[in-house]
């Protein structure tokens, strides 16, 4: 039983060891204090100012989160992201006022993963979509809202971490083994 517990206790040491991938998503956080690493266009050159940025007033996490609020035609947040081929788990946090109209789209590649429309108020929520890593993928938010702001933080994309549910596979059998070992000693 002292065996099996420290075996139990390396293979819990090792996965609590195991951290996730860094984002491929440069300025993920805005904690630039700008859209470094992003291509921001307005959506309305005749609504005057731009009328998204980034600044420290309701950071999801960090410092800063960006803020958005384009008005009459969506603007465009992008980033061309370098990739391989595989898979990758693309996920960031929205907030809204709920001031309308709004909207809100996330596209990979073209591809639209969510589109939404006049968001009611709603607190940070997280968004998470599995995604196809082609070698140089891009990634566009279309955003617009016309009396308030939206605002999107901790974008990042990784790569899941199968290694970790193999090892928790491994680490079981180990259990059900030594349980089989000890149960033919009683």
């Amino acid at each position: 039983m002292k065996k099996l517990s420290i075996v139990l206790s390396l293979v819990v040491l090792f996965l609590s060891s195991q951290s996730a991938t860094a984002s491929l998503i440069i300025n993920g956080g805005f904690e630039t204090g700008d859209f470094t690493g992003w291509t921001y266009t307005a959506g309305d050159p005749s609504a005057g100012e731009p009328y998204s940025g980034v600044d420290g007033l309701l950071p999801h996490s960090g410092n800063y989160s960006a803020y958005l609020g384009d008005v009459n035609t969506p603007g465009t947040l992008s980033q061309i992201i370098t990739t391989n081929v595989q898979s990758y788990e693309l996920s960031m946090y929205l907030y809204s006022d709920g001031l309308t109209p709004n909207q809100f789209k996330v596209q990979w590649n073209g591809i639209t993963l969510y589109e939404v429309t006049d968001l009611p108020p709603q607190d940070w929520v997280r968004l998470s979509f599995s995604v196809l890593g082609t070698g140089k993928d891009t990634l566009t938010f279309s955003e617009r809202n016309d009396k308030g702001y939206l605002n999107l933080d901790d974008v990042s994309l990784t790569v899941p971490e199968p290694s970790t549910y193999i090892l928790l596979s491994i680490a079981l059998g180990v259990v059900g083994y030594a349980r089989k070992k000890m149960n033919k000693r009683a």
